[in-house]
């Protein structure tokens, strides 16, 4: 026998997270929501709203955890990914750089007082002038990540120090998931006061 389920405010009828195939967690929550990261944070908020809607206050406690900790970790994630692109620029090697970006004919890069650079190969050419020019001593501050699904953006500002002298630049770099893996689609540097 299904167990009783739920009335939504528009009267219309919507199973029950038993009824609809539960593991049996508590609240119902199915472990590929408990545990997955497949399901696109967009439906996992439409979900916690529909369950705050039919006042099902267990599994919309548990949906906001479940939100909040794969919002975490993708912040984590993108935040990791930054900081192995700017590990890659100081240290001058130029296969780390090429780790660290991401493939497509949208690959984009605009250094410092440059024109847009577009495409993968055309950007890696950047860099190994770049890098090619001598090392660089680099630090970053003000770090700020936003993370979605499949998309990110890291905004900070770089102070870069070389034998010719000391620069900041006011960086924005766009992070989007390629085969699992967080990479580098576009820089974009420009200089800070």
């Amino acid at each position: 026998m299904l167990p009783a389920c739920r009335r939504q405010r528009r009267r219309s009828w919507r199973p029950c997270a038993a009824a609809a195939g539960s593991s049996g967690s508590p609240g119902g929550l199915s472990d590929e929501v408990l545990y997955g990261d497949e399901i696109p944070l967009s439906r996992l908020q439409a979900q916690l709203e529909a369950a705050i809607e039919a006042e099902e206050y267990e599994e919309a406690a548990q949906l906001r955890d479940v939100l909040q900790r794969r919002r975490f970790d993708a912040r984590l994630a993108v935040e990791e990914a930054n900081d192995r692109f700017y590990k890659a620029f100081q240290s001058g090697s130029l296969a780390d750089m090429a780790e660290v970006w991401g493939k497509g004919e949208h690959v984009q890069c605009i250094h410092p007082l440059g024109n847009c650079i577009a495409g993968r190969q055309a950007v890696m050419d950047s860099w190994k002038a770049i890098l090619g020019a001598g090392r660089l001593r680099i630090s970053v501050e003000d770090v700020r990540v936003f993370a979605g699904d499949s998309q990110a953006f890291v905004t900070c500002v770089e102070t870069a120090e070389s034998s010719e002298g000391r620069g900041r630049i006011a960086a924005t770099n766009v992070f989007e998931r390629q085969g699992g893996a967080w990479k580098l689609v576009h820089h974009h540097g420009s200089p800070a006061r």
